[in-house]
């Protein structure tokens, strides 16, 4: 045997690479196992990327202690042999995959796939997604077997061709080679490598079509099922580059950010066919966290459903990796759970409340002209004595308190966290009241905002709360014509005018 084919495969793979700009990164963070596919493939990268730029991640399962110990000290050994750098991690496999309720080749592939991302992270800090890409050795024939698993759990013509080249944070140098290739490439370069023993049972559905149902069919049909699979691989992935072009037009045109948070209108989404709908919603994902992990065609369609449901309330559904898919005043979007009360107090910026995240609760002096520092904010109350009330300047952020004979002793409180109280509200003008929370649902506001939001009360009753509207006192000039005509209805004389206003607010 000449080294011919091993210089074939080096020339093939690097094509393939530059082509598609595989290798067109910083940084490659390197999935090896041990086993053949990974070994070739970290021994290609070896010989084609600069040494210093490459970081193996091996990961030790502890599924078969002995054997995992061995593929771990392969791995080391031969990252040492070519100067290449090497982190193992080392995890308790079986309990995961009982903790999250899965198989254990999930509960791998999800651990795997997560401590990719943090190494990159470590690496190449903040910038990590733009600045590394995850380098992984899948085959034609893990390609022929994802595709038909996929069609038999009924899936798109996305989950038919969900293994790719390339997406924007994971490469597949060698998907195009088969498995054969991969050995004879092994054979002629003497590269050790690993034989996972359970690869020749039958105990998971991978390998029932690799060693039972692929043999059948090329019996019966007389011609290779991988590389027919291959062919028709190639096909749909003209189809679905087309319709992925479309989509990512569409959500170029019509995406926002928002404080750096990333949306769609739910009016877009609803618009478009779903083929296209369902994609602007993986772009919006992928735009919001850099991965595509485990996004699942049934998330996409639940995320679909409560698009469709939205114009009824603000709605949020959980997703994997703890994020959260939401849509709050006709916008949809995706952020990590802790984040979610934070992106719903934006909305609620964006309906006219001022949010305040700490717990507060302020008495206000309303006999000087005075200001106040909310504590952790960017916010300060400025209260003002005024002497002329004519020709003042109104905002949004001001409210005009006249205090009248008898009212000297009045209290006014400053705070957040309505739900420590039976708040009501009745609006200047109006005859009936209502309960604060039974306002919020009514203009949809965010729950997880509610209690976030600013507001001057007297007792449980709310005088003033920017976005909703003032009970007693005036905001305009239409609004201190009214009051002035109650004054003299009701006989009121004023002892003194406060001019109550917000200033300095973030994100209004």
């Amino acid at each position: 045997m000449t080294h011919s084919f091993s210089k074939y495969f080096i020339e093939k793979a690097s094509e393939e690479c530059k082509k598609n700009g595989l290798l067109d990164v910083d940084t490659l963070i390197v999935g090896v196992s041990g086993g053949p596919d990974s070994m070739a493939l970290l021994s290609f990268l070896s010989k084609v990327y600069p040494l210093e730029r490459i970081f193996v991640v091996h990961v030790n399962h502890n599924i078969r202690p002995i054997d995992c110990d061995r593929d771990e000290k392969l791995v080391v050994d031969f990252c040492k042999s070519i100067n290449v750098s090497c982190k193992v991690f080392s995890f308790d496999c079986e309990k995961e995959a009982r903790d999250q309720g899965c198989s254990t080749e999930l509960a791998g592939r999800n651990y795997r796939y997560r401590v990719f991302d943090e190494y990159a992270r470590e690496i190449a800090g903040e910038d990590y997604i733009q600045k590394t890409r995850i380098a992984v050795a899948h085959h034609r024939g893990d390609l022929a077997e994802t595709m038909m698993m996929n069609l038999f759990r009924g899936s798109g013509l996305d989950g038919l061709v969900s293994l790719s080249r390339e997406t924007p944070r994971i490469i597949r140098p060698f998907l195009f080679f088969s498995k054969k290739e991969i050995l004879t490439y092994l054979e002629e370069n003497s590269i050790e490598f690993s034989q996972d023993c359970t690869n020749d049972m039958a105990i998971c559905t991978r390998n029932v079509w690799r060693n039972e149902i692929f043999p059948m069919i090329d019996k019966t049909n007389g011609k290779n099922s991988i590389d027919a699979l291959y062919q028709t691989y190639e096909f749909l992935q003209e189809d679905a580059s087309y319709l992925n072009q479309v989509a990512f037009t569409e959500f170029s045109k019509h995406k926002l950010e928002l404080d750096g948070l990333k949306l769609l209108p739910v009016s877009v989404v609803n618009d478009f066919s779903p083929s296209i709908s369902k994609r602007m919603l993986r772009t919006l994902w992928l735009t919001s966290f850099g991965d595509m992990i485990d996004l699942s065609s049934k998330n996409i369609y639940d995320i679909v459903s409560i698009c469709k449901k939205s114009v009824y309330k603000p709605t949020r559904i959980c997703l994997p990796f703890n994020r959260i898919g939401f849509v709050f005043d006709s916008y949809v979007g995706f952020c990590e759970e802790i984040e979610l009360e934070d992106c719903a107090c934006l909305f609620a910026r964006g309906q006219g409340f001022i949010t305040v995240s700490s717990n507060m609760q302020v008495k206000l002096d309303l006999t000087k002209s005075n200001t106040i520092k909310i504590p952790r904010s960017d916010i300060t109350i400025e209260i003002q004595i005024i002497e002329n009330d004519k020709g003042i300047e109104y905002n949004d952020l001001s409210w005009i308190l006249p205090i009248y004979e008898g009212d000297d002793e009045m209290i006014l409180n400053l705070r957040n966290r309505f739900s420590d109280g039976q708040y009501s509200f009745c609006k200047a003008g109006s005859s009936s009241s209502n309960k604060i929370g039974k306002l919020f649902i009514n203009k949809k506001v965010p729950k997880e905002a509610r209690d976030n939001i600013l507001f001057f009360c007297s007792n449980d009753e709310v005088l003033w709360m920017p976005g909703l509207g003032h009970a007693c006192g005036y905001v305009d000039d239409i609004s201190r014509e009214r009051n002035i005509e109650d004054r003299a209805k009701y006989k009121r004389r004023v002892v003194r005018t406060m001019k109550i206003s917000i200033l300095h607010t973030v994100g209004r």
